[in-house]
């Protein structure tokens, strides 16, 4: 990958930053050290990003390389490693957790690996692991908070989400887990721990929506330190 290829994703991870209005373009012109009519011309392309304004934002926003890559992307490059002369095999982790108020896939940067046998992983698709938050509760008592996640990636599975199984989920208000399936053209979605208050079944109309931009995964195995 070349340079300008790095640049222009920083470029558009800002633009879309300042779409979402998670930051203004005034912000990043205080960020950066120059004027707003300079960063607006620079998320334009009537003007070049300098190295120097690019490593400037990246320190200030918390951005490393990392960030401005997809999660797929770096599965690619980061391919799950097979021990020589053994049986394992390891799977990375995700850095961050599923949980409201971020999206899942949560960060598409790595915190590790786990080892895990290469007979059942040969079985999913581009399995990754991640942790639940830490007040998630709407699938107790299967899933409790701070569990560590096996995720299968196999499309075909999130296009045919069963009850029976459990699922990653991106929702408009972040990332969660639950019993989900296709009913007459919505994804019906349900939460284990219905005694609280607030946790409900829901519907969403996939009639203009992907399912594979909701349902991220499911969840194949769950570990917990004990």
């Amino acid at each position: 990958m070349k340079l300008a290829d790095i640049e222009e994703r920083l470029l558009d991870n800002l633009r879309a930053r300042v779409k979402r209005r998670e930051i203004s373009e005034r912000r990043l012109a205080l960020q950066a050290g120059y004027s707003q009519p300079h960063i607006h011309n620079v998320l334009k392309g009537a003007r070049q990003l300098t190295s120097g304004v690019a490593d400037r934002l990246m320190e200030r926003l918390g951005l490393d390389l990392e960030s401005l890559f997809e999660t797929s992307e770096l599965e690619r490059v980061l391919p799950h490693r097979e021990f020589k002369d053994s049986v394992f095999r390891e799977v990375p982790m995700l850095k961050g957790r599923i949980a409201a108020g971020q999206p899942f896939p949560v960060d598409a940067r790595y915190a590790g690996t786990r080892a895990f046998t290469a007979e059942f992983l040969k079985q999913f698709v581009r399995p990754v692991l991640v942790k639940i938050g830490a007040a998630e509760v709407s699938m107790l008592p299967t899933v409790q908070p701070n569990d560590l996640l096996l995720i299968d990636q196999n499309e075909e599975k999130r296009r045919h989400p069963v009850f029976s199984r459990i699922y990653a989920l991106n929702l408009d208000e972040g990332g969660t887990t639950k019993h989900c399936e296709v009913v007459n053209g919505e994804l019906v979605i349900v939460p284990e721990n219905m005694q609280q208050r607030g946790f409900s079944p829901r519907t969403i109309s996939l009639e203009e929506r992907n399912i594979l931009d909701i349902v991220r995964g499911v969840v194949v195995w769950i570990g917990r330190e004990l």
